[in-house]
Protein backbone atom coordinates (compact mmCIF):
# COMPACT_ATOMS: atom_id res chain seq x y z
CA UNK A 1 0.00 0.00 0.00
CA UNK A 2 1.32 3.46 -0.66
CA UNK A 3 1.49 6.03 1.73
CA UNK A 4 1.23 9.85 0.96
CA UNK A 5 1.94 12.23 3.48
CA UNK A 6 0.93 16.05 3.21
CA UNK A 7 3.27 17.70 5.47
CA UNK A 8 4.31 21.40 6.27
CA UNK A 9 7.50 22.14 8.00
CA UNK A 10 7.22 25.93 9.99
CA UNK A 11 10.29 26.81 11.11
CA UNK A 12 10.97 30.06 13.04
CA UNK A 13 14.46 30.53 14.37
CA UNK A 14 17.39 33.58 15.18
CA UNK A 15 20.34 33.64 16.39
CA UNK A 16 22.80 37.02 16.82
CA UNK A 17 26.19 34.75 16.06
CA UNK A 18 26.83 31.10 14.60
CA UNK A 19 27.84 29.88 11.23
CA UNK A 20 25.40 31.47 8.74
CA UNK A 21 23.22 33.63 10.54
CA UNK A 22 22.49 37.37 9.92
CA UNK A 23 25.03 39.71 11.30
CA UNK A 24 25.69 43.57 11.51
CA UNK A 25 25.88 45.69 8.58
CA UNK A 26 29.50 46.90 8.22
CA UNK A 27 30.70 43.20 8.82
CA UNK A 28 28.49 42.01 5.86
CA UNK A 29 29.94 44.02 3.33
CA UNK A 30 33.24 42.02 4.02
CA UNK A 31 31.39 38.74 3.75
CA UNK A 32 31.09 38.75 8.09
CA UNK A 33 35.24 39.09 8.16
CA UNK A 34 34.76 42.22 10.37
CA UNK A 35 34.61 41.24 14.16
CA UNK A 36 38.30 42.88 14.75
CA UNK A 37 36.78 46.44 13.58
CA UNK A 38 33.08 46.31 14.82
CA UNK A 39 32.93 48.93 17.03
CA UNK A 40 29.98 51.23 19.02
CA UNK A 41 27.03 49.90 19.91
CA UNK A 42 27.90 47.04 17.10
CA UNK A 43 30.40 45.57 19.48
CA UNK A 44 28.30 44.36 22.64
CA UNK A 45 27.15 42.28 20.24
CA UNK A 46 29.63 40.87 18.10
CA UNK A 47 32.85 41.65 19.76
CA UNK A 48 32.47 43.18 23.35
CA UNK A 49 36.14 43.14 23.60
CA UNK A 50 36.64 46.22 20.60
CA UNK A 51 34.18 48.26 23.87
CA UNK A 52 37.78 48.60 25.41
CA UNK A 53 40.12 49.26 22.58
CA UNK A 54 41.59 52.84 22.26
CA UNK A 55 39.87 54.17 18.85
CA UNK A 56 36.76 53.16 20.29
CA UNK A 57 34.04 55.78 19.84
CA UNK A 58 32.93 57.77 23.28
CA UNK A 59 29.18 56.96 22.88
CA UNK A 60 26.66 55.32 19.87
CA UNK A 61 23.19 54.27 20.11
CA UNK A 62 21.09 52.42 17.36
CA UNK A 63 18.37 53.98 15.77
CA UNK A 64 18.02 51.37 13.05
CA UNK A 65 20.09 47.66 12.49
CA UNK A 66 18.78 44.57 10.97
CA UNK A 67 19.75 41.55 9.07
CA UNK A 68 18.21 38.45 6.92
CA UNK A 69 19.44 36.01 4.80
CA UNK A 70 18.06 33.19 2.73
CA UNK A 71 19.22 30.38 0.81
CA UNK A 72 18.53 27.15 -0.91
CA UNK A 73 20.92 24.50 -1.61
CA UNK A 74 19.92 23.64 -5.19
CA UNK A 75 18.87 26.01 -7.43
CA UNK A 76 20.16 29.40 -8.64
CA UNK A 77 17.87 32.69 -9.36
CA UNK A 78 18.53 31.78 -13.53
CA UNK A 79 17.71 27.96 -12.91
CA UNK A 80 14.43 29.29 -11.24
CA UNK A 81 13.59 31.52 -14.19
CA UNK A 82 14.88 28.41 -16.38
CA UNK A 83 12.26 25.96 -15.01
CA UNK A 84 9.29 28.05 -13.58
CA UNK A 85 6.44 27.36 -16.25
CA UNK A 86 8.54 25.46 -18.89
CA UNK A 87 7.28 21.84 -19.69
CA UNK A 88 9.91 19.81 -18.35
CA UNK A 89 11.17 17.28 -20.31
CA UNK A 90 12.75 14.20 -19.29
CA UNK A 91 16.45 15.32 -19.36
CA UNK A 92 15.37 18.78 -17.19
CA UNK A 93 13.69 16.65 -14.75
CA UNK A 94 17.19 14.31 -14.04
CA UNK A 95 19.16 17.62 -14.09
CA UNK A 96 16.60 18.86 -11.11
CA UNK A 97 17.10 16.01 -9.41
CA UNK A 98 21.03 15.80 -9.76
CA UNK A 99 21.17 19.39 -8.22
CA UNK A 100 18.59 18.50 -5.37
CA UNK A 101 20.83 15.59 -4.14
CA UNK A 102 20.30 12.64 -1.87
CA UNK A 103 19.55 14.50 0.98
CA UNK A 104 16.56 16.62 -0.33
CA UNK A 105 15.98 20.16 -1.14
CA UNK A 106 16.95 22.80 2.02
CA UNK A 107 15.75 26.05 2.63
CA UNK A 108 17.57 28.00 5.55
CA UNK A 109 16.04 32.03 6.63
CA UNK A 110 17.80 33.84 9.59
CA UNK A 111 17.27 37.78 10.43
CA UNK A 112 18.51 39.83 13.48
CA UNK A 113 17.19 43.23 14.54
CA UNK A 114 18.80 45.07 16.79
CA UNK A 115 16.51 47.19 18.84
CA UNK A 116 17.78 50.53 20.57
CA UNK A 117 20.63 50.67 22.53
CA UNK A 118 23.07 53.24 24.06
CA UNK A 119 27.37 52.10 24.45
CA UNK A 120 28.84 55.03 26.78
CA UNK A 121 32.75 54.35 27.04
CA UNK A 122 33.25 50.98 27.54
CA UNK A 123 30.13 49.77 28.94
CA UNK A 124 26.89 48.98 26.50
CA UNK A 125 23.32 47.99 27.58
CA UNK A 126 21.43 46.20 23.82
CA UNK A 127 18.57 44.21 22.92
CA UNK A 128 17.72 42.21 19.97
CA UNK A 129 14.79 39.93 18.59
CA UNK A 130 16.20 37.23 16.27
CA UNK A 131 15.02 34.60 14.32
CA UNK A 132 16.39 31.67 12.08
CA UNK A 133 14.65 28.61 10.45
CA UNK A 134 15.12 26.03 8.04
CA UNK A 135 13.06 23.17 6.34
CA UNK A 136 14.33 20.05 4.27
CA UNK A 137 11.95 18.02 1.50
CA UNK A 138 12.92 14.86 0.97
CA UNK A 139 14.27 13.84 -2.65
CA UNK A 140 11.34 11.02 -2.34
CA UNK A 141 8.56 13.32 -2.62
CA UNK A 142 10.27 15.40 -5.16
CA UNK A 143 10.83 12.87 -7.88
CA UNK A 144 7.30 11.45 -7.11
CA UNK A 145 6.08 15.04 -8.02
CA UNK A 146 8.46 14.91 -11.33
CA UNK A 147 8.67 11.08 -12.21
CA UNK A 148 5.78 9.56 -11.27
CA UNK A 149 5.65 6.03 -9.89
CA UNK A 150 4.82 2.61 -11.85
CA UNK A 151 1.74 0.75 -11.07
CA UNK A 152 1.00 -1.49 -7.77
CA UNK A 153 4.41 -0.36 -6.73
CA UNK A 154 4.88 1.16 -3.20
CA UNK A 155 6.27 4.77 -3.36
CA UNK A 156 7.82 6.43 -0.24
CA UNK A 157 8.00 9.69 0.42
CA UNK A 158 11.08 10.16 2.45
CA UNK A 159 10.92 12.04 5.25
CA UNK A 160 10.56 15.64 5.29
CA UNK A 161 11.47 17.62 8.25
CA UNK A 162 11.74 21.36 10.00
CA UNK A 163 13.12 22.73 13.00
CA UNK A 164 13.59 26.06 14.52
CA UNK A 165 13.54 28.86 17.41
CA UNK A 166 13.09 32.38 17.49
CA UNK A 167 13.59 34.56 20.59
CA UNK A 168 14.74 38.23 22.40
CA UNK A 169 17.05 39.07 24.27
CA UNK A 170 18.11 42.65 26.04
CA UNK A 171 21.64 42.79 28.00
CA UNK A 172 24.97 44.43 29.08
CA UNK A 173 28.50 44.26 27.89
CA UNK A 174 31.76 45.36 29.25
CA UNK A 175 35.30 46.00 28.08
CA UNK A 176 38.25 45.88 30.05
CA UNK A 177 41.74 47.61 28.37
CA UNK A 178 45.01 45.87 29.35
CA UNK A 179 47.86 47.53 27.58
CA UNK A 180 47.62 46.12 23.89
CA UNK A 181 44.94 43.42 25.21
CA UNK A 182 41.00 44.24 25.74
CA UNK A 183 38.69 41.51 26.94
CA UNK A 184 34.97 41.69 27.16
CA UNK A 185 31.69 40.17 27.99
CA UNK A 186 28.25 40.38 27.43
CA UNK A 187 25.39 38.89 29.50
CA UNK A 188 21.77 38.51 28.21
CA UNK A 189 18.25 37.45 29.45
CA UNK A 190 17.12 35.59 26.60
CA UNK A 191 13.35 35.71 26.19
CA UNK A 192 12.10 33.11 24.26
CA UNK A 193 9.20 33.44 21.83
CA UNK A 194 8.41 30.00 19.88
CA UNK A 195 10.23 26.87 19.35
CA UNK A 196 9.48 24.46 16.54
CA UNK A 197 10.45 20.52 15.58
CA UNK A 198 8.98 18.93 12.63
CA UNK A 199 8.76 15.63 10.95
CA UNK A 200 6.59 14.19 8.22
CA UNK A 201 6.69 10.78 5.67
CA UNK A 202 4.38 8.74 3.58
CA UNK A 203 3.88 6.02 1.00
CA UNK A 204 1.40 5.76 -2.13
CA UNK A 205 0.85 2.77 -4.22
CA UNK A 206 -1.18 3.35 -7.61
CA UNK A 207 -3.24 -0.27 -7.98
CA UNK A 208 -4.01 -1.02 -11.51
CA UNK A 209 -6.35 -4.06 -12.58
CA UNK A 210 -5.96 -4.93 -16.44
CA UNK A 211 -3.67 -1.97 -17.49
CA UNK A 212 -6.49 0.41 -15.95
CA UNK A 213 -5.79 2.32 -12.42
CA UNK A 214 -8.38 1.63 -10.19
CA UNK A 215 -7.05 2.95 -7.00
CA UNK A 216 -4.67 4.88 -4.93
CA UNK A 217 -3.77 3.51 -1.21
CA UNK A 218 -2.43 6.41 0.52
CA UNK A 219 -0.69 6.91 4.65
CA UNK A 220 1.15 9.39 6.17
CA UNK A 221 1.72 11.19 9.11
CA UNK A 222 3.00 14.44 10.52
CA UNK A 223 4.35 15.17 14.13
CA UNK A 224 4.69 18.34 15.20
CA UNK A 225 6.59 19.67 18.52
CA UNK A 226 6.10 23.34 19.62
CA UNK A 227 6.48 25.53 22.04
CA UNK A 228 5.15 29.28 22.60
CA UNK A 229 7.38 30.42 25.53
CA UNK A 230 10.52 30.13 27.33
CA UNK A 231 13.16 31.81 29.65
CA UNK A 232 16.79 31.87 29.91
CA UNK A 233 19.83 33.60 29.85
CA UNK A 234 23.31 33.08 27.32
CA UNK A 235 26.64 34.86 27.08
CA UNK A 236 29.46 35.79 24.72
CA UNK A 237 32.77 36.45 25.30
CA UNK A 238 35.68 38.07 23.39
CA UNK A 239 39.50 39.41 23.52
CA UNK A 240 41.65 41.31 21.18
CA UNK A 241 44.88 42.28 20.71
CA UNK A 242 46.29 45.36 18.98
CA UNK A 243 49.94 44.88 18.27
CA UNK A 244 52.60 46.23 15.78
CA UNK A 245 52.05 48.86 12.61
CA UNK A 246 47.81 49.08 13.91
CA UNK A 247 47.08 44.91 13.42
CA UNK A 248 44.23 44.12 15.14
CA UNK A 249 43.66 40.57 15.83
CA UNK A 250 39.83 39.37 17.80
CA UNK A 251 38.39 36.19 19.46
CA UNK A 252 34.92 35.62 20.25
CA UNK A 253 33.23 32.40 21.46
CA UNK A 254 29.65 33.45 20.84
CA UNK A 255 26.81 31.87 23.53
CA UNK A 256 29.56 30.17 25.44
CA UNK A 257 27.17 29.92 28.04
CA UNK A 258 23.42 29.38 27.27
CA UNK A 259 19.98 27.90 27.70
CA UNK A 260 16.12 28.85 27.00
CA UNK A 261 13.92 26.58 29.49
CA UNK A 262 10.44 26.51 27.41
CA UNK A 263 7.70 26.36 29.68
CA UNK A 264 4.82 27.80 28.10
CA UNK A 265 2.28 26.44 25.50
CA UNK A 266 3.41 22.95 24.90
CA UNK A 267 2.00 20.65 22.99
CA UNK A 268 2.46 17.64 20.32
CA UNK A 269 0.19 17.46 17.41
CA UNK A 270 0.43 14.07 15.39
CA UNK A 271 -1.71 13.71 12.03
CA UNK A 272 -2.42 10.28 10.40
CA UNK A 273 -3.63 9.69 7.26
CA UNK A 274 -4.43 6.24 5.89
CA UNK A 275 -7.37 5.92 3.33
CA UNK A 276 -7.92 4.09 -0.46
CA UNK A 277 -9.15 6.26 -3.07
CA UNK A 278 -11.08 3.95 -5.36
CA UNK A 279 -11.92 5.69 -8.76
CA UNK A 280 -14.46 3.53 -10.05
CA UNK A 281 -16.79 5.05 -7.88
CA UNK A 282 -14.68 7.63 -7.12
CA UNK A 283 -16.56 9.97 -4.07
CA UNK A 284 -14.80 13.39 -2.34
CA UNK A 285 -15.47 11.98 0.57
CA UNK A 286 -13.23 9.10 0.59
CA UNK A 287 -10.43 11.53 0.88
CA UNK A 288 -11.13 12.08 4.70
CA UNK A 289 -9.71 14.46 6.76
CA UNK A 290 -6.47 13.38 8.59
CA UNK A 291 -6.60 12.20 12.18
CA UNK A 292 -5.34 14.74 14.93
CA UNK A 293 -4.11 13.95 18.58
CA UNK A 294 -2.90 16.44 20.78
CA UNK A 295 -0.54 15.73 23.84
CA UNK A 296 0.58 17.63 26.51
CA UNK A 297 4.70 17.52 26.41
CA UNK A 298 7.40 18.30 29.42
CA UNK A 299 9.54 21.56 29.50
CA UNK A 300 12.68 21.18 27.76
CA UNK A 301 15.40 23.10 27.15
CA UNK A 302 17.83 23.90 24.53
CA UNK A 303 20.90 25.90 23.58
CA UNK A 304 20.79 28.66 21.37
CA UNK A 305 23.82 28.80 18.27
CA UNK A 306 27.73 29.01 19.61
CA UNK A 307 30.64 29.56 17.47
CA UNK A 308 34.19 30.24 18.12
CA UNK A 309 35.35 33.20 15.60
CA UNK A 310 38.84 34.70 15.10
CA UNK A 311 39.90 37.14 12.98
CA UNK A 312 42.71 40.03 11.87
CA UNK A 313 42.69 43.30 10.31
CA UNK A 314 45.44 44.79 8.94
CA UNK A 315 45.92 48.23 7.31
CA UNK A 316 47.91 47.96 4.05
CA UNK A 317 48.58 51.96 4.09
CA UNK A 318 46.64 54.74 2.91
CA UNK A 319 43.11 53.99 3.57
CA UNK A 320 42.67 50.55 2.81
CA UNK A 321 42.20 47.61 5.74
CA UNK A 322 42.39 43.99 4.48
CA UNK A 323 40.27 41.24 7.22
CA UNK A 324 40.27 38.12 7.58
CA UNK A 325 37.86 35.80 9.79
CA UNK A 326 37.55 32.36 10.56
CA UNK A 327 34.06 30.45 12.83
CA UNK A 328 34.04 27.68 13.59
CA UNK A 329 30.60 25.96 15.22
CA UNK A 330 30.22 24.69 18.46
CA UNK A 331 26.85 23.00 18.39
CA UNK A 332 24.66 21.82 15.78
CA UNK A 333 21.90 24.76 16.34
CA UNK A 334 21.38 26.69 13.25
CA UNK A 335 24.86 25.61 11.97
CA UNK A 336 24.81 24.79 8.02
CA UNK A 337 28.99 23.76 7.86
CA UNK A 338 32.24 22.51 9.47
CA UNK A 339 33.50 26.08 9.15
CA UNK A 340 32.90 29.51 7.24
CA UNK A 341 36.47 31.08 5.82
CA UNK A 342 35.71 35.19 4.89
CA UNK A 343 38.33 37.48 3.39
CA UNK A 344 37.29 41.63 2.60
CA UNK A 345 38.53 44.63 2.53
CA UNK A 346 37.41 47.96 3.46
CA UNK A 347 38.41 51.14 1.64
CA UNK A 348 38.37 54.95 2.79
CA UNK A 349 39.62 57.07 0.44
CA UNK A 350 37.01 59.28 1.41
CA UNK A 351 36.73 59.39 5.21
CA UNK A 352 32.86 59.63 5.54
CA UNK A 353 32.07 57.15 2.54
CA UNK A 354 33.71 53.62 3.07
CA UNK A 355 33.70 51.02 0.76
CA UNK A 356 33.48 47.26 1.60
CA UNK A 357 33.59 43.58 -0.02
CA UNK A 358 34.39 40.15 0.99
CA UNK A 359 34.29 36.48 -0.14
CA UNK A 360 33.94 33.68 2.35
CA UNK A 361 33.53 29.86 1.73
CA UNK A 362 30.86 27.86 4.06
CA UNK A 363 32.19 24.01 4.21
CA UNK A 364 28.32 23.21 3.29
CA UNK A 365 26.71 26.36 1.49
CA UNK A 366 29.65 27.09 -0.44
CA UNK A 367 30.89 30.23 -2.00
CA UNK A 368 29.34 34.01 -0.80
CA UNK A 369 30.20 37.38 -2.17
CA UNK A 370 29.69 40.68 -0.20
CA UNK A 371 29.58 44.29 -0.87
CA UNK A 372 28.85 47.42 0.62
CA UNK A 373 29.07 51.16 1.57
CA UNK A 374 29.36 53.45 4.62
CA UNK A 375 28.02 57.00 4.80
CA UNK A 376 29.16 58.85 7.88
CA UNK A 377 28.44 62.84 7.90
CA UNK A 378 29.54 63.75 11.65
CA UNK A 379 27.91 62.56 14.00
CA UNK A 380 25.81 60.04 11.66
CA UNK A 381 26.66 56.73 10.84
CA UNK A 382 24.58 54.93 7.72
CA UNK A 383 25.78 51.42 6.64
CA UNK A 384 24.10 48.88 3.83
CA UNK A 385 25.55 45.85 2.73
CA UNK A 386 24.14 43.04 0.21
CA UNK A 387 25.40 39.54 -0.36
CA UNK A 388 25.03 36.63 -2.97
CA UNK A 389 25.38 32.77 -1.52
CA UNK A 390 26.69 29.95 -4.13
CA UNK A 391 27.20 32.52 -6.65
CA UNK A 392 27.26 36.23 -8.25
CA UNK A 393 23.81 37.88 -9.31
CA UNK A 394 21.99 35.41 -11.57
CA UNK A 395 23.62 32.30 -10.03
CA UNK A 396 23.38 32.87 -6.64
CA UNK A 397 21.23 30.55 -4.55
CA UNK A 398 20.59 32.90 -1.67
CA UNK A 399 20.86 36.64 -0.93
CA UNK A 400 21.91 38.39 1.97
CA UNK A 401 21.03 42.22 3.14
CA UNK A 402 22.00 44.21 5.90
CA UNK A 403 21.79 47.68 7.30
CA UNK A 404 22.08 50.45 10.20
CA UNK A 405 21.61 53.57 11.31
CA UNK A 406 23.44 54.83 14.54
CA UNK A 407 24.58 57.97 15.88
CA UNK A 408 27.90 58.65 17.73
CA UNK A 409 30.70 60.84 18.88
Amino acid sequence: MKRMSVYIALIAVASPSGADTAVDARSAGLATGGIAITRGISAATWNPANLAVAVAPQWTTTLLSGSAALNNSAFSVDEYDRYNGAYLDQEMKADLLEKIGDNGLNLSLSSSWNLPGVQIGRFAIMASSSFVGSATLARETIDLVLQGSELNEVVSLGSSTGDGIAWSDIGAAYGHRHGNWSFGANFRYVLGHYHNSSLGSGTLQPVEVDGVLTSIATEGFLEIKQAEGGRGFASDLGITYIGGRGIIVSGVISNVFSRVSWTDGLEKRTYTYDHDIDFSSFDEDQLGEPNEIIESIDPFSTNLPSAFEVGIAIPMGGHLTALGDLQLPLNDVGSPGEYDAATGFELALISWLPLRGGYAYNATTGSRYAGGFGIHPGPLRFDIALGYRGGLFGSAKGMDLAMSLEIGH
